[in-house]
Protein backbone atom coordinates (compact mmCIF):
# COMPACT_ATOMS: atom_id res chain seq x y z
CA UNK A 1 0.00 0.00 0.00
CA UNK A 2 2.68 1.95 0.56
CA UNK A 3 4.20 1.58 -2.60
CA UNK A 4 0.85 2.21 -4.27
CA UNK A 5 0.36 5.56 -2.40
CA UNK A 6 3.53 6.59 -3.75
CA UNK A 7 2.93 5.92 -6.89
CA UNK A 8 -0.07 7.67 -6.54
CA UNK A 9 1.83 10.28 -5.05
CA UNK A 10 4.19 10.45 -7.85
CA UNK A 11 1.35 10.15 -10.23
CA UNK A 12 -0.18 13.18 -8.98
CA UNK A 13 3.15 14.71 -8.96
CA UNK A 14 3.48 13.64 -12.63
CA UNK A 15 0.08 14.94 -13.56
CA UNK A 16 -0.15 17.89 -11.41
CA UNK A 17 3.74 18.88 -13.20
CA UNK A 18 1.93 17.42 -16.73
CA UNK A 19 -0.75 19.72 -16.04
CA UNK A 20 1.17 22.24 -15.02
CA UNK A 21 3.58 21.55 -17.97
CA UNK A 22 0.35 21.86 -20.00
CA UNK A 23 -0.82 24.74 -18.58
CA UNK A 24 2.69 26.43 -19.76
CA UNK A 25 2.61 25.00 -22.89
CA UNK A 26 -0.67 26.19 -23.24
CA UNK A 27 -0.53 29.38 -21.95
CA UNK A 28 2.92 29.96 -23.84
CA UNK A 29 0.97 29.00 -27.10
CA UNK A 30 -1.66 31.84 -26.09
CA UNK A 31 1.25 34.06 -24.97
CA UNK A 32 2.74 33.53 -28.25
CA UNK A 33 -0.66 33.77 -29.91
CA UNK A 34 -0.99 36.83 -28.42
CA UNK A 35 2.07 37.98 -28.98
CA UNK A 36 1.98 37.00 -32.51
CA UNK A 37 -1.37 38.20 -33.03
CA UNK A 38 -0.29 41.60 -30.99
CA UNK A 39 2.38 41.47 -34.06
CA UNK A 40 0.29 41.66 -36.34
CA UNK A 41 -2.03 43.60 -34.84
CA UNK A 42 1.02 46.24 -34.02
CA UNK A 43 2.03 45.56 -37.94
CA UNK A 44 -1.14 46.43 -39.01
CA UNK A 45 -1.37 49.61 -36.97
CA UNK A 46 1.55 50.94 -37.86
CA UNK A 47 0.36 50.03 -41.56
CA UNK A 48 -2.14 52.08 -40.78
CA UNK A 49 -0.43 55.23 -39.02
CA UNK A 50 2.07 54.98 -42.00
CA UNK A 51 -0.64 55.28 -44.58
CA UNK A 52 -2.49 57.96 -42.72
CA UNK A 53 0.99 60.15 -42.47
CA UNK A 54 1.53 59.29 -45.93
CA UNK A 55 -2.04 60.16 -46.99
CA UNK A 56 -1.97 63.24 -44.47
CA UNK A 57 1.67 63.81 -46.19
CA UNK A 58 0.09 64.24 -49.51
CA UNK A 59 -2.79 66.01 -48.70
CA UNK A 60 -0.81 68.67 -47.07
CA UNK A 61 1.16 68.58 -50.29
CA UNK A 62 -1.95 68.56 -52.41
CA UNK A 63 -2.80 71.78 -50.43
CA UNK A 64 -0.02 73.11 -50.78
CA UNK A 65 0.18 72.88 -54.47
CA UNK A 66 -3.34 73.93 -54.66
CA UNK A 67 -2.96 76.96 -52.80
CA UNK A 68 0.52 77.69 -54.55
CA UNK A 69 -1.34 77.78 -57.91
CA UNK A 70 -4.16 79.72 -56.69
CA UNK A 71 -1.61 82.03 -55.06
CA UNK A 72 0.15 82.29 -58.83
CA UNK A 73 -3.18 82.62 -60.70
CA UNK A 74 -4.17 85.52 -58.33
CA UNK A 75 -0.75 87.18 -59.43
CA UNK A 76 -1.15 86.11 -62.39
CA UNK A 77 -4.57 87.87 -62.98
CA UNK A 78 -3.43 90.57 -61.06
CA UNK A 79 -0.12 91.48 -63.31
CA UNK A 80 -2.49 91.10 -66.13
CA UNK A 81 -5.63 93.57 -64.76
CA UNK A 82 -2.23 95.89 -63.79
CA UNK A 83 -1.02 95.96 -67.52
CA UNK A 84 -4.27 96.07 -68.63
CA UNK A 85 -4.72 99.10 -67.05
CA UNK A 86 -1.99 100.76 -67.66
CA UNK A 87 -1.79 100.10 -71.01
CA UNK A 88 -5.39 101.34 -71.56
CA UNK A 89 -4.01 104.54 -69.22
CA UNK A 90 -1.17 104.97 -71.54
CA UNK A 91 -3.75 104.66 -74.86
CA UNK A 92 -5.81 107.40 -73.45
CA UNK A 93 -3.06 109.46 -72.74
CA UNK A 94 -1.62 109.45 -75.98
CA UNK A 95 -5.14 110.08 -77.79
CA UNK A 96 -5.73 112.91 -75.22
CA UNK A 97 -2.21 113.98 -75.96
CA UNK A 98 -2.84 113.58 -80.30
CA UNK A 99 -6.62 115.62 -79.94
CA UNK A 100 -4.20 118.69 -77.88
CA UNK A 101 -2.15 118.29 -80.70
CA UNK A 102 -4.42 118.52 -83.27
CA UNK A 103 -6.32 121.36 -81.65
CA UNK A 104 -3.15 123.12 -80.87
CA UNK A 105 -2.56 122.53 -84.67
CA UNK A 106 -5.95 124.00 -85.84
CA UNK A 107 -5.57 126.56 -83.78
CA UNK A 108 -2.42 127.68 -84.62
CA UNK A 109 -3.58 127.14 -88.83
CA UNK A 110 -6.71 129.13 -87.69
CA UNK A 111 -4.00 132.14 -86.10
CA UNK A 112 -1.83 131.87 -88.77
CA UNK A 113 -4.98 132.23 -91.83
CA UNK A 114 -6.59 134.67 -89.78
CA UNK A 115 -3.39 136.76 -89.51
CA UNK A 116 -2.62 136.32 -93.35
CA UNK A 117 -6.24 137.72 -94.28
CA UNK A 118 -5.58 140.40 -92.00
CA UNK A 119 -2.29 141.25 -93.22
CA UNK A 120 -3.69 140.61 -96.82
CA UNK A 121 -6.69 143.26 -96.07
CA UNK A 122 -4.57 145.56 -95.02
CA UNK A 123 -2.08 145.66 -97.71
CA UNK A 124 -5.08 145.93 -100.14
CA UNK A 125 -6.74 148.09 -98.16
CA UNK A 126 -3.33 150.22 -98.20
CA UNK A 127 -2.88 149.82 -101.99
CA UNK A 128 -6.69 150.82 -102.75
CA UNK A 129 -5.96 153.78 -100.53
CA UNK A 130 -2.95 154.85 -102.78
CA UNK A 131 -4.77 153.98 -105.57
CA UNK A 132 -7.47 156.26 -105.22
CA UNK A 133 -5.41 158.77 -103.65
CA UNK A 134 -3.27 158.82 -106.80
CA UNK A 135 -6.41 158.47 -108.76
CA UNK A 136 -7.91 161.23 -107.14
CA UNK A 137 -4.78 163.31 -107.05
CA UNK A 138 -4.65 162.73 -110.81
CA UNK A 139 -8.46 163.44 -111.95
CA UNK A 140 -7.89 166.73 -109.56
CA UNK A 141 -5.01 167.56 -111.38
CA UNK A 142 -6.65 166.87 -114.81
CA UNK A 143 -10.12 168.58 -114.03
CA UNK A 144 -7.85 171.59 -113.03
CA UNK A 145 -5.92 171.34 -116.20
CA UNK A 146 -8.77 170.80 -118.23
CA UNK A 147 -10.43 173.80 -116.14
CA UNK A 148 -7.96 176.21 -116.84
CA UNK A 149 -7.33 174.92 -120.52
CA UNK A 150 -11.11 175.35 -120.98
CA UNK A 151 -10.89 178.76 -119.51
CA UNK A 152 -7.71 179.98 -121.62
CA UNK A 153 -9.49 178.65 -124.66
CA UNK A 154 -12.91 180.21 -123.86
CA UNK A 155 -10.67 183.63 -123.09
CA UNK A 156 -8.74 183.04 -126.90
CA UNK A 157 -12.27 182.20 -128.41
CA UNK A 158 -13.69 185.44 -126.63
CA UNK A 159 -10.34 187.35 -127.64
CA UNK A 160 -10.88 186.45 -131.05
CA UNK A 161 -14.79 187.45 -131.07
CA UNK A 162 -13.75 190.61 -130.03
CA UNK A 163 -11.10 191.24 -132.66
CA UNK A 164 -8.13 191.05 -129.86
CA UNK A 165 -6.89 188.23 -131.36
CA UNK A 166 -5.77 187.40 -135.13
CA UNK A 167 -6.60 183.73 -136.62
CA UNK A 168 -3.12 182.88 -136.84
CA UNK A 169 -2.92 183.98 -132.91
CA UNK A 170 -5.74 182.34 -132.37
CA UNK A 171 -4.40 178.95 -133.96
CA UNK A 172 -1.27 179.88 -132.12
CA UNK A 173 -2.91 179.95 -128.84
CA UNK A 174 -4.88 176.81 -129.35
CA UNK A 175 -1.98 174.98 -130.58
CA UNK A 176 -0.11 175.87 -127.38
CA UNK A 177 -2.82 175.00 -125.09
CA UNK A 178 -3.51 171.86 -126.79
CA UNK A 179 0.45 171.41 -126.36
CA UNK A 180 0.10 171.35 -122.61
CA UNK A 181 -3.10 169.49 -121.96
CA UNK A 182 -5.94 167.14 -122.91
CA UNK A 183 -7.40 167.36 -126.52
CA UNK A 184 -10.52 167.03 -124.83
CA UNK A 185 -10.88 170.53 -123.43
CA UNK A 186 -10.38 171.89 -127.29
CA UNK A 187 -12.48 169.76 -128.79
CA UNK A 188 -15.02 170.81 -126.32
CA UNK A 189 -14.52 174.31 -127.37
Amino acid sequence: MKDLTWDVAIIEVVVTEVVAAAVVVRNGILVAEVIAKTKVVVVVVVVVVVVEVVVLVVVVVVVVVVVVVVVVVVVVVVVVVVVVVVVVVVVLVVVVVEVVVVVVVVVVVVVVVVVVVVVVVVVVVVVVEEVVVVVVEVVIIRRKKFVEIHGRLHQACDDYEEEKLSTTDLLRTISHINALGPSTAVRHV
